[in-house]
């Protein structure tokens, strides 16, 4: 697209700005801030008690645009940063705004915004309100700038809240109290992260992760809604149901080790003791059993998996099997290739199961079965063994890396935790 100016365009070419004025609060209550920008980098800040107060910093990456602190942009595809602060009716708070034009391919624009407490206020009021008569409710939830850390363990020190916000948490809540028995509910999640959402997950009927989908992803996300394009993606990460459910926040010991660390003479230590032992691994370590697992996804159909075999071709190893759509409706499945335990020396860390190959199969028709082969990464049969002298490979480089000699186990599954097949192979190094 054109984000350049047009003939009457007032958007800035080149140079740095600086825009000085006052706000003055027509009521008393909390307001959110924005900040909206293309084209460049640009602070915004507001006088508060004889103290400047940060309410926006967007920076330049890539050489554009890249919405860091938010995952939703403008209408005309601005980045959006902002906070929010509390006012008093009628006073007067000096604000500026800095900006400077960086980015080749568009011109500078900067664009002031707030969100008065009376609009929420309605605003809320509103979404209960069509709640409440609405058959089908589409609630879309983003990550917001109003909670910025938590306290676990009575400790000040604060960590990244996984939650979505409170007052999206709180609307969610009071929409599920408000709508009809019969309504269903659908929870759009367009974050950045993975959301700890056990409080309110088993009240909706649907939900559809988005993450950052960038401009285009309104259109998307209505043709998946409205059963036009069929969902076919796997989660690249693990969701825990709760905020404690992490390595860094399931013990006060942990939190201590990992975020605090210990004074030492050579300063701060943080210990990480879960090693390689994170992610799904840890959950298969800790049975702590995460919301949605690694590799997990639903789509609009459902597979089969069936005849797996394994051979070794060349040094490597391949796992092939049938997958068949067993729904109505076309779509792409992802298949996952994991390896189990085997025989390693004692201080030699491994995990219960190992992602070590995946494919996607596209276009699957309805009552369709196709044959898939999935080569499994030679490393992942290999563990660093630090009590070895380095060896130096053929191109130079040198390493640790030694193969796991024996019996190992190989998972088919559609997510970490969804194993559908399973083999035994001998591997001799």
């Amino acid at each position: 697209k054109n984000y350049r100016n047009s003939v009457n365009g007032n958007a800035f070419t080149e140079g740095s700005f600086t825009w000085e004025g006052y706000l003055r609060a027509p009521e008393t209550g909390k307001y959110k801030l924005k900040l909206e920008m293309m084209g460049g980098a640009g602070r915004l800040l507001i006088k508060q008690d004889g103290r400047w107060l940060e309410i926006a910093d967007i920076a330049t990456r890539e050489g554009t645009q890249w919405p860091w602190d938010n995952v939703v942009c403008s209408e005309t595809g601005m980045t959006i940063v902002g906070k929010e602060v509390e006012l008093k009716k009628d006073e007067v708070y000096p604000i500026v705004a800095y900006s400077e034009h960086t980015v080749i391919n568009k011109d500078l624009q900067v664009r002031l915004a707030w969100v008065t407490p009376s609009q929420r206020q309605q605003d809320y009021k509103d979404a209960l309100n069509a709640a409440k008569e609405a058959e089908t409710i589409v609630f879309y939830a983003i990550n917001a700038e109003d909670d910025a850390g938590i306290n676990l363990y009575g400790m000040p020190d604060h960590i990244p809240d996984i939650r979505l916000a409170a007052s999206q948490r709180q609307l969610l809540q009071d929409i599920i109290h408000a709508k009809k028995r019969t309504a269903k509910l659908i929870v759009v999640l367009q974050t950045s992260n993975a959301i700890a959402c056990g409080d309110w997950i088993n009240d909706a009927d649907a939900v559809l992760t988005a993450y950052q989908g960038g401009q285009e992803a309104s259109g998307v996300i209505a043709k998946i809604l409205l059963g036009k394009i069929n969902p076919t993606g796997k989660l690249s990460q693990t969701w825990p149901a709760t905020i404690y459910d992490t390595p860094l926040t399931d013990t006060e010991g942990h939190y201590y080790e990992r975020q605090k660390g210990k004074d030492t003479s050579e300063g701060v230590v943080l210990r990480l003791t879960e090693g390689i032992q994170f992610g799904y691994k840890w959950n298969d370590k800790t049975g702590v059993k995460p919301q949605f697992a690694f590799g997990h996804g639903l789509s609009y159909t459902s597979y089969e998996y069936s005849d797996l075999d394994i051979r070794e071709e060349n040094g490597q190893y391949i796992a092939a099997l049938n997958v068949k759509n067993v729904g109505a409706v076309v779509g792409d499945e992802i298949v996952q290739v994991y390896l189990g335990k085997t025989e390693v020396p004692a201080y030699i860390q491994i995990a219960e199961k190992q992602l070590a190959g995946f494919a996607r199969v596209k276009n699957l028709q309805p009552g369709e079965s196709r044959r898939v082969e999935i080569p499994m990464d030679p490393r992942s049969f290999c563990f660093w063994d630090i009590a070895m002298p380095l060896k130096t490979r053929e191109d130079g480089t040198k390493d640790k890396w030694c193969n796991a000699i024996g019996c190992r186990e190989v998972y088919i599954g559609a997510s970490s935790e969804d194993i559908r097949l399973k083999a035994i192979i001998e591997v001799k190094g």
